[in-house]
Order: C-alpha cells, then sequence, then structure tokens
C-alpha cells in the first residue's frame, strides 16, 4: 500500500479505495466540481456528499491544484551523471512559470491552518524547486516552510527525499 494514500484515507476518514481514486484516478475537473457544485459527474466520488465537501473543501482544493501541477512533476535535468531513473513526461515544469506557481503555493501555505495541508504545500514548493534545477532554492525552501512546522509525517520525508535530490545536485 502507498503512504500518502494510507495518510490521506485517515486524514479524510475514507477507504484506502476511494482515497486512491480522488487522488491518483479522478481528474481535476471532477475535483473542481465537488468544490465548485458540491457534486461530481463522476460516480466513483459519489462518497463526496456534501458533509464531506464542507469538511474537506480546504484539502480538496489542494488536491486541485496538485492535480493541476502534475503532470509537470518530473525532473527536467535527467543528463546528471549517475543519476536515479526519474520518469520523463511529455510535459516538464520548465513549461510552467516559476515564480507563479512558487508565489500560488506560498500563498496557499501561509494561508491554510491546518499543518497536514501546509506540510502538502511545502512539499511542493520542495519538489517543483528541485524539479526545475533551483537546488539551493530547494534546500532553502525546505528550512522555510518545512522545517518550521516541526512534524515528521509522511509528507515530511516526501519533502526530506526532494531536499536530497536538490542536495545530490549541489554535488
Amino acid at each position: 500500500k502507498n503512504e500518502n494514500i494510507e495518510d490521506w484515507a485517515k486524514y479524510l476518514n475514507i477507504s484506502y479505495d476511494n482515497s486512491h481514486y480522488l487522488v491518483f484516478e479522478s481528474s481535476k475537473k471532477s475535483v473542481d466540481q465537488l468544490t465548485k457544485t458540491g457534486k461530481s459527474s463522476d460516480d466513483k466520488l459519489a462518497f463526496a456528499n456534501a458533509d464531506f465537501i464542507k469538511k474537506n473543501r480546504q484539502a480538496l482544493l489542494y488536491l486541485s491544484y496538485a492535480k493541476y501541477l502534475e503532470p509537470y512533476m518530473f525532473h527536467n535535468n535527467l543528463e546528471i551523471e549517475g543519476a536515479w531513473d526519474y520518469e520523463k513526461g511529455e510535459k516538464n515544469p520548465a513549461q510552467l512559470d516559476y515564480d507563479k506557481v512558487k508565489n500560488v503555493l506560498v500563498k496557499s501555505w501561509n494561508a491554510e491552518t491546518d499543518i497536514d495541508l501546509k506540510m502538502r504545500y511545502a512539499y511542493q514548493l520542495v519538489r517543483f524547486a528541485h524539479y526545475t534545477n533551483r537546488y539551493k532554492e530547494a534546500v532553502s525552501l525546505f528550512k522555510k516552510y518545512v522545517e518550521v512546522l516541526n512534524t515528521k509525517s509522511v509528507m515530511y520525508y516526501y519533502a526530506l527525499d526532494q531536499k536530497a535530490g536538490a542536495e545530490r545536485g549541489l554535488g
């Protein structure tokens, strides 16, 4: 089982299968429908009733943005000697406006009061900097947005993995 999905299932108080579908298989459009209209045309999201949506609105907004970013989240410097075999997608993070994405993530981190969601935004910040080869910035973002949360959740270790990749990029 995927520890990220287990974490989401616990956080959202839903089954592992529903969590897996919501995070990995549902479309951004379907998640957006939930937050905007309170329902989705995706029958597999039927578990997301009005109470669920109200209680988890911020998490759904996070998931929507994460789904926007995900197709771009591949390391765009695969030429490093001895580099791990990162997947390479059709898109890469260099195709996004770095400052715009970073600003959205920072504003979201600042506005978020839930520590678990703050950590997820922090992870996205570190990962985005790492995957755009801004290695020093990725390490700095880890210190500024991850370490200050003082929690060792699953997402902390995901962010730490991204920081390690950035440190490797720095030599």
